[in-house]
C-alpha cells in the first residue's frame, strides 16, 4: 500500500544547480526555502540537496520545522515566520532552541518591536533579519518603523547584544512594476544608514536582481527561492498510487462506505493514496482568466452531480472517483469497456505537491 513520488535525479539536480549558478552569476547568494512538507518531497531530502548545492543558509517556515532539517544541513537556518512573544507556544519553542546546540545556527525573522526585544533580551545567540512590509500586507515593519527598528538593532549590535543579518523583502508572486518600486524604496531606506547592508528577496528573478544591483551597487543581495528551485520543471516529478484490488461490479450493485449504487457495469478498483496523502484535498487557487472560471464552474457542476474526477489515470485516461477518497486509499471507477489495471499496477497521479505527503520519496537516476 504505497503512495509514492519519484524524482528524475539527474534532470532535477541539473536544474537546481543551474538556478544556483544563475543566482551566483548575478553576484548574489542562494537561500533555498525548505518549508512545511518540503514541497511534497520532505524537508530532510531537500536539506540534503541544499548541502549538495553548497549553500551557506537555508530557510524554513516556522520554528517547529528547525529540527526537521538540522541533521541534514549544517549551515545557518533562517525561520521565515516572524517571532512574536504574543504567540506563546512558538516563543517557548524559540526559547528552548536558542539554548540548545542549534542556537548558534538560528536566525529569527523579526517584524515587530516586541519580537526584536524578545530576541535581544532573552536569546543566548541573538541573530535576526528584519522584515519590511510590502504590498502583500502580511508581515513587516512599515515606513518609519523600519528605520526605527534598524537603528534599535544597530545599537544592540554595537553593544555586542545582537547580530543583524539584514532586511527581508517578500513580494507578491509575479510582482508588477509598483511592487518592484517597493523594493527600490526599501533598499534606498536601508542604504541611507547602512550602505553595505544585506537584503534577502523573495519572488524576484535574476533580471530584476541585476536592476537592483545597478540601483544600489554597495548592497549585498540574496534570493530566497522555493518553488522555482525545487519545481522548475514538474516533469521531473511523478506521484503514483499502487492498485490494491480490482472488483467487477454489475449495474445495481452497491459498493463503498456509503452503499453507492452502480449506474452501469464496470470495475471498482482500490488504489493507494487517500486524504492522509493529500489526495483530493484542494487549497484555493487564484482564478484570473475566463477559462479558469469556466473550468471551476464545470467541476462544480460535476461535483454537485456526485461525479468527481480523481488525480489518477490509467493508460492516459483520467479516472473518476467511485466515491469520496478514504483516509489511505481511493476507490476509482473503470468503465466496463476498458480493460482494468491489475493488482500491483501503478497509476500516475496529478497532485498538488505542496499539500501532498507520500509514503515513499526516492530519487532515480
Amino acid at each position: 500500500m504505497t503512495f509514492s513520488i519519484s524524482i528524475a535525479g539527474d534532470a532535477w539536480r541539473s536544474h537546481t544547480q543551474q538556478v544556483r549558478d544563475q543566482v551566483h552569476g548575478a553576484e548574489a547568494a542562494l537561500i533555498p526555502v525548505i518549508k512545511a512538507n518540503g514541497y511534497g518531497l520532505g524537508q530532510a531530502l531537500l536539506a540534503q540537496e541544499a548541502t549538495r548545492l553548497g549553500v551557506r543558509a537555508i530557510a524554513v517556515g516556522t520554528v517547529f520545522e528547525v529540527e526537521s532539517v538540522a541533521a541534514d544541513f549544517h549551515g545557518d537556518v533562517i525561520v521565515l515566520e516572524p517571532i512574536d512573544p504574543r504567540d506563546e507556544v512558538a516563543a517557548a519553542s524559540w526559547s528552548e532552541l536558542s539554548q540548545s546546540h542549534l542556537g548558534p545556527r538560528l536566525i529569527a525573522t523579526v517584524a515587530t518591536s516586541r519580537g526584536l526585544d524578545l530576541v535581544i533580551d532573552t536569546f543566548a545567540h541573538p541573530r535576526v533579519v528584519l522584515e519590511g512590509l510590502t504590498s502583500m500586507r502580511r508581515f513587516g515593519f512599515e515606513g518609519p518603523k523600519l528605520r526605527e527598528a534598524w537603528k534599535h538593532a544597530a545599537q544592540a549590535v554595537s553593544s555586542g547584544r545582537l547580530r543583524l543579518h539584514g532586511l527581508a523583502v517578500h513580494l507578491p508572486m509575479q510582482p508588477n512594476s509598483a511592487d518592484f518600486d517597493e523594493i527600490l524604496q526599501l533598499a534606498d531606506e536601508i542604504a541611507d544608514f547602512d550602505t553595505s547592508a544585506h537584503v534577502m528577496l523573495s519572488h524576484v528573478d535574476v533580471q530584476q536582481l541585476e536592476m537592483l544591483r545597478r540601483h544600489n551597487p554597495d548592497l549585498r543581495f540574496s534570493l530566497r527561492i522555493g518553488t522555482a528551485l525545487w519545481f522548475g520543471d514538474r516533469s521531473f516529478l511523478q506521484a503514483r498510487g499502487t492498485v490494491l484490488s480490482v472488483h467487477r461490479v454489475q449495474r445495481g450493485q452497491t459498493f463503498g462506505y456509503n452503499h453507492r449504487t452502480a449506474g452501469s457495469d464496470g470495475f471498482v478498483i482500490a488504489v493507494s493514496g487517500g486524504t492522509s496523502h493529500g489526495v483530493a484535498l484542494h487549497a484555493p487557487s487564484p482564478v484570473r482568466t475566463l477559462r479558469q472560471r469556466l473550468v471551476a464552474l464545470g467541476l462544480g457542476a460535476f461535483n454537485a452531480a456526485g461525479r468527481v474526477k480523481s488525480p489518477f489515470s490509467w493508460e492516459g485516461t483520467p479516472l473518476w472517483f467511485a466515491e469520496p477518497p478514504h483516509q489511505l486509499v481511493s476507490l476509482l471507477w473503470v468503465p466496463r469497456h476498458t480493460e482494468p489495471p491489475h493488482v500491483g499496477s501503478v497509476l500516475p497521479a496529478n497532485v498538488r505537491y505542496t499539500i501532498t505527503r507520500a509514503d515513499d520519496v526516492r530519487i532515480t537516476d
